[in-house]
């Protein structure tokens, strides 16, 4: 019960940052560590979106993605010790706007192609969570990455 408490403090710092969210928006989380994923899904739910995951296996963010839509999508760039760039193909291939999520910095270990899009630094805020999330859902990759208020 503690937990649950202490994520609903910690997602919510302000009570505006519960406003103005449209709840059809369905956002997927691809994350392995299950207390991340948990902490993600519950912060989002609490902010109004329908959340899918945390899937943590690859094969089945694929299958999911092949017979789903969703709105956006937060993937941990690191699953089981592998990256999701296969992910990215099929999230891609549906147009869908996504954020890496990784502890370390990964222009380095990024293509070209994929230098642009945004990346959540674990750890981070929900404010941060919330606002690159906004910025994906408006299609404002700047607003994502974090350059404009």
């Amino acid at each position: 019960m503690l937990l649950g408490v202490v994520r609903s403090v910690v997602c919510f710092n302000r009570k505006e940052d519960r406003l103005d969210k449209d709840t059809s928006q369905r956002i997927l989380i691809i994350e392995d560590h299950p207390l991340v994923g948990g902490f993600l899904k519950d912060c989002l739910e609490l902010e109004g979106y329908k959340v899918v995951g945390p899937i943590s296996e690859e094969s089945a963010a694929i299958e999911y993605l092949h017979d789903h839509v969703v709105s956006a999508a937060l993937l941990d760039f690191y699953l089981n010790h592998s990256t999701t760039l296969s992910i990215v193909e099929k999230i891609q291939e549906n147009n869908i706007p996504f954020a890496f999520m990784s502890g370390e910095d990964l222009g380095g270990l990024l293509p070209a192609s994929l230098h642009k899009v945004p990346q959540l630094r674990k750890p981070f805020s929900s404010s941060e969570l919330s606002s690159c999330l906004q910025g994906l859902l408006y299609r404002d990759t700047e607003y994502a990455l974090g350059h404009k208020q």
